[in-house]
């Protein structure tokens, strides 16, 4: 079984492309992989700053380490979805919005503009 996961783990290794073997933390991408009227934008993080506590971050350093993680970057993703998801279900909302006013600006501006923002990260 482990002569398998590691043939499995190389065989994927060949299927990345350099240009995503080379992305690093801070780096910013658009995807369109559901067409230009929904595109994600998104932000590559920084592994060592993913942890809140010393605990946990050691917890994901060790979890990344592993030889069939090399390849995956953890990402904060942003979407026009987030926005028209927020406005639609605004009023049942039971999560934790960081920027509560920033964002009551944004969600106002657009319901009475119709005008949207590049970014945000809604919840």
């Amino acid at each position: 079984m482990t002569e398998d996961l590691g043939r499995a783990i190389r065989r994927a290794d060949t299927m990345v492309r350099p240009a995503q073997a080379a992305i690093r933390a801070g780096q910013y991408f658009i995807n369109l992989r559901h067409g230009g009227d929904l595109p994600i934008f998104g932000e590559v993080l920084d592994i060592g700053k993913l942890g809140y506590e010393e605990e946990e971050q050691e917890y994901i350093n060790n979890q990344y380490a592993q030889p069939h993680m090399r390849f995956f970057r953890p990402t904060r993703c942003y979407s026009m979805a987030c926005l028209k998801q927020a406005i639609k279900f605004r009023h049942r909302h039971k999560g934790y919005m960081a920027e509560y006013r920033l964002a009551k600006k944004l969600v106002d501006r657009y319901l009475e503009t119709g005008e949207q923002p590049l970014f945000a990260s809604w919840f």
